[in-house]
């Protein structure tokens, strides 16, 4: 759930997302949110958390490589 916040922690020292795939963040995130909303179909309230957990982790990660490979490509 929270495997990425070691990753944003880097990215946020080093001032770099360019060893982060853009992509990858991506993809993760519609497949959590896919499980999400398949938790809340099944009013299963573990799978719900778990993966609003894990999607707002991503969504921190992807925020900070959106905003860091900003200000890399600024002229």
């Amino acid at each position: 759930m929270i495997g990425f916040v070691q990753q944003s922690v880097k990215m946020w020292k080093t001032k770099s997302g360019k060893d982060v795939s853009g992509l990858t963040l991506v993809q993760l995130s519609m497949g959590v949110s896919l499980w999400m909303f398949s938790g809340i179909h099944l009013n299963d309230f573990m799978i719900i958390g778990a993966n609003a957990v894990s999607l707002s982790t991503l969504w921190m990660v992807l925020g900070l490589y959106i905003t860091l490979n900003r200000r890399n490509h600024d002229p």
